[in-house]
């Protein structure tokens, strides 16, 4: 567990969230990682990182040109969530979690996601 902890901390610690540093990706690796576990779940709901680093992204992230320069750190935020909603855990905990659910509706209704021929997908 202290492993998680200096993990949460370093992540919480990064001054720059446009950043697209390989600390940044590999942190949010790890996290996404031990996060699938429902005792590490449980931990990281204890130490508030889902909550502590939206009240950090929520601010910084008001239009479609901020969403676009924080877009590095937004997408590994947004996929640790994805695996922390894995476990039964993370998902009660989520749901308890409203900036994170706003983060979210925000994201969506915000992007516009480029049409991609069919003939690219094959």
């Amino acid at each position: 567990m202290h492993l998680l902890k200096l993990v949460c901390d370093k992540v919480n610690s990064l001054g720059n969230l446009q950043s697209n540093s390989k600390l940044l990706r590999l942190l949010f690796t790890l996290l996404r990682s031990l996060s699938l576990s429902g005792e590490i779940a449980k931990e990281i709901t204890k130490l508030r990182f889902v909550e502590e680093t939206t009240d950090r992204i929520l601010p910084q992230c008001k239009n479609d040109k901020d969403i676009k320069l924080l877009k590095y750190y937004l997408t590994n935020f947004m996929a640790f969530l994805s695996a922390f909603t894995q476990t039964e855990e993370g998902c009660r905990q989520i749901v308890k979690t409203r900036q994170a659910f706003e983060l979210s509706f925000f994201l969506l209704d915000t992007i516009t996601i480029p049409a991609v021929p069919d003939s690219s997908i094959a």
